[in-house]
């Protein structure tokens, strides 16, 4: 059974996290993501690829899935890159 202080505690940990996601909705890897697809996009493509390594590396998804597609497309047009 819950408790009154127990249900309280939740709901303050609950809004807590809300205020947080409110308060600070981008993180800087977002921002580094965002900066490395604007240069993708504008063919800096070695820049896109600086950014998009260490957040790969550091588990970003979406990092890893740009740099397989970058990787996909080279391997297609017979070129290179790390």
């Amino acid at each position: 059974m819950i408790t009154h202080t127990h249900l309280v505690k939740h709901c303050f940990a609950i809004l807590l996290f809300s205020t947080l996601v409110l308060v600070f909705p981008n993180s800087p890897a977002a921002d580094s993501f965002d900066d490395g697809f604007q240069a993708y996009e504008a063919g800096d493509y070695k820049k896109a690829l600086e950014i998009f390594k260490p957040l790969a590396e550091q588990g970003d998804a979406f990092a890893q899935t740009r740099r397989g597609w970058m990787n996909f497309q080279c391997s297609k047009e017979g070129t290179a890159h790390e």
